[in-house]
């Protein structure tokens, strides 16, 4: 499926994972900057295009396609912005082999179809909040131990040290980016990933709430426009490394779901389930090397970023 013009122009960006969550508000602001988009997006988070900007041009393909080889040969994006992946922790531990073939496999094609491998940026939407393993005392570092307890971030692991190769190999520039847990508008509410969405939609739908474990496990959420900022930036001062992404403050799971609820007025209580394979205690992220190296800090306070996840909620229907 194409929408738009042509991404023959030498400052064009493909997104792949452009129609989903954190991909489709990268394009929305690189838009509006007046850059040319290309999408590469197989639809399967939401089953719809909605959130594809139709002022970018829009291929309906997987990552794993053999043909993508032929979408970058004719394109020749200057830029590429990897964000499409399997992105549940608890998915990818009932299904290894299925978050393997998503996340590393396609990876690799991608990886595979470059063209010119030195004129490429190749940006990578690793995982901040899974890679590092548990640590419940402090804020880790881009240099601390990569440890990660479930496939999910085995395989963010795994093809951060492909793109490494790649870079060692064949020159390849490159960005790897390692969010903390993000949230914000047109996260997903039905998945099993975002917890921030899937509690406030079951409470605006009066519904029950499950919490796995005891709700005293935290992370540190960081909202959608501050990741975007952070990879403008970025990208603007041709930076390249890992780079963590987030706020360094831990919010547990019972504090998400009593914030949500005083907002919303919710009154019932959370039930509380076993603990799933593959969740980690805690983790927070270290982010003074994108303050020093790019001068970025996340600017928007969590209960902002809240009402306005709350919002958007409100105003669509996911189907």
């Amino acid at each position: 499926m194409l929408i738009g013009g042509s991404l023959k122009n030498n400052n064009s960006i493909l997104i792949t994972g452009g129609a989903g969550f954190l991909g489709s508000h990268l394009v929305d602001t690189f838009i509006e900057k007046g850059d040319k988009i290309g999408i590469i997006d197989n639809i399967s988070t939401n089953n719809h295009s909605d959130f594809v900007n139709p002022y970018a041009e829009f291929i309906q393909m997987d990552i794993n396609d053999i043909d993508i080889k032929k979408i970058i040969k004719k394109n020749n994006p200057r830029i590429i912005i990897h964000c499409a992946s399997q992105t549940s922790v608890s998915i990818s531990s009932k299904n290894p082999k299925n978050d393997a073939e998503n996340n590393i496999l396609g990876t690799l094609n991608l990886l595979e179809s470059l063209n010119d491998y030195q004129e490429c940026y190749f940006v990578f939407i690793s995982t901040g909040g899974a890679i590092y393993g548990e640590n419940l005392e402090n804020s880790v570092d881009e240099n601390h131990t990569c440890s990660p307890k479930s496939p999910y971030g085995l395989s963010k692991l795994t093809v951060e040290n492909y793109i490494k190769y790649f870079s060692e190999s064949k020159g390849l520039k490159h960005l790897i980016v390692r969010p903390a847990n993000i949230f914000g508008p047109r996260q997903n509410p039905y998945g099993e990933a975002g917890v921030v969405s899937i509690f406030a939609n079951s409470m605006l739908n009066n519904n029950n709430v499950s919490i796995f474990g005891d709700g005293n496990d935290f992370r540190d959420y960081i909202y959608v426009n501050d990741v975007v900022n952070f990879i403008q930036k970025a990208i603007e001062k041709n930076v390249s490394g890992i780079f963590n992404v987030g706020t360094g403050i831990p919010t547990t799971t019972n504090e998400v779901f009593s914030n949500l609820a005083e907002i919303l007025n919710y009154t019932k209580k959370p039930n509380y389930l076993p603990r799933r394979p593959g969740d980690i205690k805690g983790i927070t992220l270290n982010t003074q090397k994108a303050l020093k190296e790019i001068n970025w800090r996340p600017t928007t306070k969590f209960e902002h970023g809240l009402k306005e996840t709350i919002s958007f909620l409100k105003s669509v229907t996911l189907n």
